[in-house]
């Protein structure tokens, strides 16, 4: 009778853990707010980088340059170890 009863109280416990760690949300990026504005930064950066007319103008230039200062500071608070070509696939129509 003792054996069933700590086989009922383990396999209780371990069912009540498995429903715990089921529904337990992930815990927030310790700088979420940072590597979304990174990822973002760099998707824009990809879209200016590959315009449809196929050249870089100056002001397209220019805003690379910011962005990848910004980029390079932003990475100085957060190494996520990615590089600017790690971004989504782009999409040509939302050109």
């Amino acid at each position: 009778m003792k054996l069933a009863n700590r086989l009922l109280v383990t396999a209780s416990a371990v069912v009540l853990a498995l429903v715990v760690s089921a529904t337990a949300k992930a815990a927030p990026s310790r700088y979420g707010s940072y590597e979304s504005a990174l990822s973002q930064l760099r998707m824009a950066r990809a879209y200016i980088e590959h315009p449809d007319s196929g050249e870089l103008h100056d002001q397209e230039k220019s805003a690379i340059a910011e962005m990848d200062a910004a980029i390079h500071e932003l990475e100085t608070v957060v190494n996520d170890g990615k590089s600017l070509a790690d971004h989504p696939s782009l999409d040509s129509h939302l050109r």
